[in-house]
């Protein structure tokens, strides 16, 4: 770890648009870039993002060509960085690698549609949020906030659809006709869905549904927005114990590092996968540290 290396990393890739895309927004995400990250397209700033464990989204509308090929280029800095730490190199007992570990895609939308998230930088907004008044098994109610932007010159009417799923069954929907949306704005539509029978999620049972949030365009689907929830309710008791839709709960936690030899925080979602079932594991948790079945072993030995 002495020996790390610190420094500028380049990436670089042409991109050729299709022409389909001429009317529409185009968004990069960016899933994770360490550490300090400038974006240039066709030789000209587009943007910068401090942080390596954030992700980020530009809007490249602008700025791309589609008379012909497009040069993208980022700079990544690992050095030290006051600003955002870690602390120094020098004095760290773990590594902090650079380069870009996550995956980068290219968003392709229409003018009329859901919000980034992080693009649109909302306090409690941007995208689909979604939120939870009311949490039983008996009944549930889930409250969607879908943030739209109309980017058209002229005002919009459209319909906007809420699925939700569990597993491949459909539980409830709900839909609004939205007669007048002003061109060049955004706003962001509050719907609810009501659950009967809930499956609540919990760390022994982490069920999980599936909202589906669409968005039609004179009669013709032109967004569909897929996110993960769970219905759940935190809270603490006068004891100070945590209690999960109303049971105490008690949570063991860990100490696990995003890193694998050879590939740094590059890791796989399986190998990501494959942690989580450790942790989850009793017989590979010991005094709160996870163990490998080869220490497991060694470690069973020496009791022995």
């Amino acid at each position: 770890m002495n020996e790390q290396w610190q420094g500028e990393a380049w990436y670089q890739k042409e991109l050729v648009l299709d022409q389909k895309w001429k009317d529409q927004k185009i968004f990069i995400r960016f899933e994770g870039a360490m550490n300090y990250a400038e974006i240039w397209v066709n030789d000209q700033k587009v943007g910068e993002h401090l942080g390596g464990y954030l992700l980020f989204t530009l809007d490249l509308t602008d700025d791309l060509n589609f008379q012909g090929e497009n040069l993208l280029k980022v700079k990544l800095k690992n050095i030290d960085n006051p600003t955002i730490g870690p602390k120094p190199l020098t004095t760290l007992d773990f590594n902090t690698y650079g380069g870009l570990y996550r995956d980068v895609n290219l968003i392709i939308k229409n003018p009329l549609h859901i919000t980034d998230e992080i693009y649109a930088n909302k306090v409690a907004s941007g995208g689909v949020f979604v939120t939870f008044p009311q949490i039983s098994s008996a009944e549930s109610l889930v409250d969607v906030k879908t943030h739209i932007a109309n980017q058209y010159s002229e005002n919009k009417s459209f319909t906007l659809k809420q699925k939700l799923f569990f597993g491949k069954e459909l539980i409830t929907q709900t839909e609004d006709q939205i007669t007048w949306f002003s061109a060049n704005s955004e706003k962001q539509f509050s719907q609810q869905l009501t659950v009967k029978n809930a499956q609540l999620w919990s760390p022994k049972t982490p069920h999980l549904y599936q909202l589906v949030s669409e968005i039609y365009l004179d009669d013709q689907l032109i967004e569909q927005k897929k996110t993960r929830i769970d219905i759940r309710k935190f809270e603490f008791n006068a004891q100070h114990q945590l209690l999960i839709n109303g049971e105490v709960t008690f949570l063991r936690g860990v100490n696990r590092h995003q890193e694998y030899p050879h590939v740094g925080y590059a890791t796989s979602h399986q190998a990501d996968h494959r942690d989580a079932v450790k942790i989850k594991s009793p017989d590979l948790i010991t005094f709160g540290y996870l163990i490998t079945p080869i220490q497991k072993s060694l470690w069973m030995r020496r009791m022995s």
